[in-house]
């Protein structure tokens, strides 16, 4: 039984769209209508697929199926009024 199991999760594996994240900090987040701002922000760049924000330390990831452009995310974030360090 493990063996099928593990045959399935390899052929699950193989055949899942492959995805490109790109990890980003933002400083100004507190609260969660931050998040929200930043994520629809983010979110309306051309690319992302989906965004996952920590605002306990800043991080934002944007996950799509090709590199998302750096600076488009960057702008997209300052617009809103926040920024990105590092």
């Amino acid at each position: 039984m493990a063996r099928h199991n593990q045959m399935w999760r390899n052929n699950w594996l193989e055949r899942r769209d492959p995805m490109s994240s790109s990890v980003f900090t933002v400083k100004g987040m507190t609260c969660t209508g931050c998040m929200t701002k930043v994520t629809n922000a983010v979110t309306a760049v051309g690319g992302a697929n989906d965004v996952d924000v920590d605002i306990s330390n800043g991080e934002l990831t944007v996950f799509s199926d090709a590199p998302v452009d750096a600076e488009n995310i960057r702008k997209a974030i300052k617009d809103v009024g926040y920024e990105v360090v590092g």
